[in-house]
């Protein structure tokens, strides 16, 4: 469907330059990882190159779990698109502790 979508936007000269992603860090579980796969699938074949992620979620977890969950399944996907030209774009980070600094990134 990715591909067809990129022959679909080239006939008409139509560039899709991001798609975005619900990541929910603090709450993934597999299920939803294996959700996320396929749409970051979908944009590769699509040809879209940035991926943003709207990592917020998870507010009535310990931070302590949340932080692990965001790292585990932020860790997995950057595994998963390793070796693509897929830009990650963080977007919406505000409730999560310890993106508050830069350094903490």
């Amino acid at each position: 469907m990715g591909r067809q979508a990129a022959a679909w936007a080239k006939e008409r000269n139509f560039f899709v330059p991001q798609g975005h992603i619900s990541f929910k860090g603090g709450t993934c579980d597999d299920a939803r990882f294996e959700q996320i796969k396929k749409e970051v699938d979908f944009f590769l074949s699509a040809g879209i190159p940035n991926a943003v992620i709207h990592a917020n979620g998870g507010d009535d977890l310990p931070h302590e779990e949340r932080y692990a969950r965001w790292v585990h399944y932020f860790t997995a996907l950057c595994e998963y698109v390793k070796g693509t030209d897929l830009t990650f774009c963080l977007e919406n980070l505000g409730s999560v502790p310890f993106t508050h600094r830069a350094e903490n990134i």
